[in-house]
């Protein structure tokens, strides 16, 4: 049986960083060397961002090896996590990559900075290329992510180090895993009956359920208690829980209002919360409350 070997070296030092072999019958293998490794991994921990958000993080550490995504693939999923960075440190062929894609259902973002801003050719050689080839990879994995018809949400680009833009979309994928680990298993109730011509108000609680991970009970109008602007922003709805005094409704009222003019920020006041956050004004809030709490006081 005939053997076709390649060793890959830094072009200075001599290091052997890789090695690659091919058996006549078709069979392969691939490893990087142990050695280079070792420089490699602080790089995971480095990534700029994700240690600043309120998040739990599960290191997987380096994949290289087809037989270590499968095993990490069936970790991801024993850890149930809520949304996976795929940090790519260096160049890796798609085989790596695959397994995962295919077997795990979480949305997945990849994120490809490379330490330094530029390199210095003077001083360049083969590793140093390679701890900074983090982008090399994206668009083959991508492509195989397509024909497996799983979806890529995000691709990061940049520099591991002083880089803000990567580290606030690093920032907000962390706050979107918050809001579905948040989902997962919780209640959402499903109000009443809508009305018939307003398609645009149908829910399916099985879409909802199967999006999101969480229980969607029906309630009727009369067990649920509800004060929220219309989408349309010409009114608001208020829905009581069975038979409420006037009055009653009319110190929670005047107490929610209280809390506005006491607020300091105006919630859910951003693009992924909400589509209309551009009109949202605390100022505006505030003096509204005050007119409409006179009135009542009046």
């Amino acid at each position: 049986m005939k053997y076709f070997i390649d060793f890959e070296a830094t072009q200075f030092s001599n290091e052997i960083i890789s090695v690659g072999c091919v058996r006549e019958d078709g069979e392969t293998f691939y490893s990087l060397v142990n050695v280079q490794r070792n420089k490699i991994t602080p790089f995971i921990t480095d990534l700029t961002g994700i240690s600043k958000n309120d998040v739990e993080i599960v290191d997987f550490g380096m994949v290289d090896t087809s037989e270590k995504a499968y095993a990490t693939a069936e970790k991801l999923q024993a850890a149930n996590v809520d949304l996976i960075f795929c940090n790519m440190i260096t160049y890796a062929t798609s085989s790596v990559f695959a397994p995962i894609i295919r077997e795990v259902n979480r949305p997945m973002v990849l994120v490809a900075l490379q330490p330094l801003a530029a390199l210095d050719y003077t001083k360049a050689n083969t590793f140093m290329q390679l701890e900074n080839d983090n982008i090399c990879s994206v668009p083959e994995f991508i492509g195989v992510a397509v024909r497996m018809k799983r979806k890529i949400y995000d691709v990061i680009i940049g520099t591991l180090y002083d880089d803000a833009e990567a580290e606030a979309e690093l920032s907000k994928w962390c706050k979107i895993a918050n809001v579905l680990h948040s989902l997962k298993g919780a209640r959402m109730g499903l109000m009443g009956h809508t009305m018939e011509a307003m398609y645009d108000m149908h829910a399916d609680p099985t879409a909802v359920s199967a999006a999101f991970g969480l229980h969607v009970p029906l309630l009727e109008v009369d067990n649920v208690i509800d004060l929220s602007p219309m989408g349309c922003r010409t009114g608001f709805y208020f829905i009581v829980w069975g038979d409420v005094e006037p009055e009653t409704i009319k110190v929670a009222l005047i107490n929610a209002l209280k809390k506005v003019i006491n607020s300091t920020e105006v919630p859910a006041a951003n693009a992924i919360q909400c589509g209309n956050y551009r009109d949202l004004s605390l100022h505006g809030a505030i003096e509204y409350a005050k007119i409409v709490l006179e009135k009542f006081n009046s």
